[in-house]
């Protein structure tokens, strides 16, 4: 029932092992944590330590010491486990995801840097271990073991001493701080439905090269719009004082303020040139 893209992978992982899937009755989403299920009578859990903890269900040491030599190989892990009708509880495994960057990561923030944008953050509930292998990669600073009122608090600090701050993400964690930044952007072909509606910008697709060509549109537009108001404005003063002082003729006068507009339109349109993978403006 969950849309997550781990939930997906493990879907897509069990039907190649060809493991039969249980379907689950309902699905509730612990943010930050994991979520749990009701199937064949039972509650599932899947998620982090703490989910566990909050449920008191104890885990075992194998699982302990499975989960830290996962996390020390910077795997992003989660724990399985159930509480029986009978009020039984126990841990059924620990599964391990590694994480992969996304195509061209690495390339877009370096395309963004060059573009002006002055610092590089990576919010995370995962814990310090895998945040730090996936922020060496991408050469970006990073802050693990975040619930999603954590990663809000580190952008609205962020406001506080850097200014106009941007956040991109696609989770449902990253909801409320997508709908706080200055600019919110998301992705459709992974965002989840709280992430889309939250977003500002919503870039089509999963292709991250679209975010700066985003922002080098978004920057061509201001000059643009700067351009047009300044000349629409002086042909209308212009148009003014000729009218009054010279006593302009009606059909020049409408001449001069139509023509103005087509400029301003044509101008517009300028933007239709700047292309996805240009890197300067």
């Amino acid at each position: 029932l969950s849309e997550h893209p781990l939930a997906k992978s493990i879907l897509r992982e069990a039907e190649k092992r060809d493991l039969s899937i249980v379907s689950a009755d309902t699905l509730r989403t612990v943010l930050g944590k994991g979520v749990i299920a009701e199937a064949q009578g039972a509650r599932i859990f899947l998620g982090k330590k703490r989910l566990f903890q909050d449920e008191l269900i104890p885990l075992p040491q194998v699982a302990e010491e499975a989960l830290e030599s996962f996390q020390n190989k910077g795997w992003t892990t989660m724990i399985l486990g159930r509480i029986k009708a009978t009020g039984e509880k126990e841990v059924l495994g620990v599964l391990a995801i590694a994480d992969t960057l996304r195509p061209h990561a690495s390339e877009v923030l370096k395309e963004l840097a060059d573009l002006g944008l002055k610092r590089f953050i990576m919010l995370t509930g995962d814990n310090a271990k895998v945040a730090a292998e996936v922020a060496h990669q991408l050469g970006s600073e990073f802050v693990a073991d975040l619930l999603p009122e954590g990663k809000l608090l580190q952008l609205k600090e962020l406001r506080s001493h850097l200014g106009q701050v941007g956040m991109i993400g696609d989770g449902i964690n990253d909801a409320p701080s997508l709908a706080a930044a200055d600019v919110g952007l998301s992705l459709s072909g992974s965002g989840s439905g709280v992430a889309l509606e939250a977003a500002d910008v919503v870039l089509m697709g999963e292709d991250l090269r679209k975010l700066p060509y985003a922002v080098r549109l978004a920057k061509r537009a201001r000059v643009v719009i700067w351009q047009n108001l300044i000349f629409a404005s002086g042909v209308m003063v212009c148009l003014l004082i000729a009218s009054f002082g010279v006593g302009i003729r009606m059909p020049l006068a409408v001449v001069g303020h139509e023509g103005s507009t087509v400029l301003v339109i044509l101008n517009g349109l300028r933007l239709l040139w700047v292309s996805p993978m240009k890197k300067e403006v």
